[in-house]
């Protein structure tokens, strides 16, 4: 399958389109013009790129089907991070504490 193909069936994926005239409409061209990229295995990076920019969706996941992490899922895996990045200095902290306090 081409790459144009591909893309069309992620596109649908995510928004739920059911035909390449309704992707057409969320890409806001024109079906012949669709049909035109997809005989000549084009691509119309522009718009795709406008569309994942306006929906939010993976550029990443669109052009080469890796899936990543959204935003949201990142901040609280950096929040996790952070939480047992400050719990570890706190235990290190009181361990140097406890040494100094030996010598």
């Amino acid at each position: 399958m081409n790459q144009i193909k591909d893309i069309l069936l992620r596109v649908k994926e995510l928004s739920g389109a059911t035909t390449d005239t309704a992707v057409a409409e969320l890409w806001k061209i024109s079906r012949q013009d669709l049909a035109h990229h997809k005989r000549r295995g084009s691509i119309p990076y522009k718009k795709v790129l406008e569309f994942c920019a306006e929906n939010e969706y993976s550029a990443d996941y669109l052009f080469f089907g890796i899936k990543t992490d959204s935003l949201d899922e990142r901040i609280i895996k950096l929040e996790q991070d952070l939480k047992l990045e400050k719990r570890l200095v706190s235990e290190i902290k009181s361990m140097m504490k406890e040494i100094v306090g030996k010598v």
